[in-house]
């Protein structure tokens, strides 16, 4: 009865549900999150974009944005080839599945699942894309870290003394110095550890 009321008064109110309780995001090409963004870039390195989106129930189990995508090649780049001009095609960015987003709280949730559909001379090309939900997972304790860098240490061979320093937390990850000794020389590693949403944190060299 209770849940009756309360989703009539939500209607009353113009809102869905699903749509209701806090808020839902989608990650970039960056940690940073972004409700109803107006812009996607979709490779880096002037790489195609989305632009001039607008989006429709935001926050539902299904939104979807419409707009441009845009391929400025007036500066060169990897994506352009001999094209030297700016290409333009109407798009559709649909995303579904919002899931939790630890990261960024317990009313925070963010969208799993993204399909974009370019509208070409040609016909219309499906895209499935990665909406970037990974950005949820909490950085890692600088014990989880030491853990995950001594496993990633030992594949490389055997590991003495080692000691980990790190800095504080950048979204999901952080910066860490690993010295140590193997095969008894001293070692020095500076590697970046990423949180994850399932699993063990992933170590990734810097540079």
């Amino acid at each position: 009865m209770r849940a009756t009321v309360l989703a009539l008064l939500l209607l009353a109110l113009g809102a869905t549900p699903a749509a209701a309780a806090g808020r839902t995001v989608v990650f970039g090409l960056t940690a940073t999150p972004q409700e109803r963004p107006a812009q996607v870039p979709l490779q880096a390195d002037a790489g195609p974009s989305l632009q001039e989106l607008t989006w429709t129930d935001w926050g539902a189990a299904r939104t979807t944005g419409t707009g441009t995508w845009v391929l400025d090649c007036t500066r060169g780049g990897p994506s352009c080839g001999t094209d030297t001009g700016v290409t333009r095609h109407p798009a559709r960015y649909t995303l579904t599945r919002p899931a939790a987003c630890p990261r960024l709280g317990p009313d925070v949730r963010a969208y799993t699942r993204g399909t974009l559909v370019v509208d070409e001379p040609t016909g219309p090309r499906t895209v499935r894309l990665d909406p970037g939900r990974e950005a949820c997972a909490r950085a890692p304790s600088l014990a989880a870290a030491t853990r995950a860098i001594r496993r990633f240490l030992l594949r490389r061979g055997p590991v003495e003394r080692l000691r980990v320093r790190c800095d504080r937390p950048t979204g999901g990850d952080r910066e860490c110095r690993a010295r140590y000794r193997s095969r008894g020389r001293a070692r020095t590693l500076d590697v970046f550890v990423l949180g994850r949403l399932a699993g063990a944190p992933e170590v990734r060299p810097v540079g």
